[in-house]
């Protein structure tokens, strides 16, 4: 009879091991966490032209010479460049908008070339800017960009165009 009641007791006892869950098992406690994910969206930066570049009509000499367009839209000859109607000259305009109170960055070409049907040609440079560089709070900020315009000596007359790139970008 005792092995009965051994045999009996050992059965019980394997039977309640397969009845116990088994986190009972699992080693140690364990624990988690959160954590909170966050991103804010910013406006891109944007450039777009309000208005072109003119240096209003130079006369032509026997000796070289330069305009400089001021941001603010006066022209000055110098040595053998004179104005002969700086009625339209302006600074070209810019509008930048983005997100407000953002600081950005314009990035200005170095040196252009303007040039007319008959073959003339005549360089752009000294590029420079009144921007402040921060948006206002309403996200935008205009600036203007002047720049000298170097006239050879016995300029071919004509009508001179070129195109130049202003671009901006957030640092």
């Amino acid at each position: 009879m005792k092995k009965r009641i051994q045999s009996f007791a050992v059965g019980v006892t394997a039977l309640a091991l397969l009845l116990v869950p088994v986190e009972t098992f699992a080693a140690g406690p364990s624990d988690n966490a959160s954590a909170n994910a966050r991103v804010k969206v910013v406006k891109p930066v944007r450039i777009t032209t309000q208005s072109d570049m003119d240096f209003g009509e130079v006369l032509t000499s026997a000796s070289a010479g330069t305009v400089v367009l001021s941001t603010d839209g006066t022209v000055a000859g110098n040595g053998g460049a004179y104005l002969f109607d700086d009625t339209n000259a302006q600074a070209a305009a810019f509008r930048v908008s983005g997100e407000g109170l953002e600081v950005y960055n314009i990035t200005l070409p170095t040196s252009v070339t303007l040039s007319e049907s008959g073959g003339g040609t005549m360089t752009l440079n000294s590029f420079n800017h009144d921007a402040t560089g921060v948006l206002a709070n309403n996200g935008q900020e205009d600036f203007s960009v002047g720049a000298t315009l170097n006239m050879g000596a016995e300029q071919v007359q004509g009508d001179y165009s070129g195109s130049f790139t202003v671009s901006v970008n957030y640092p």
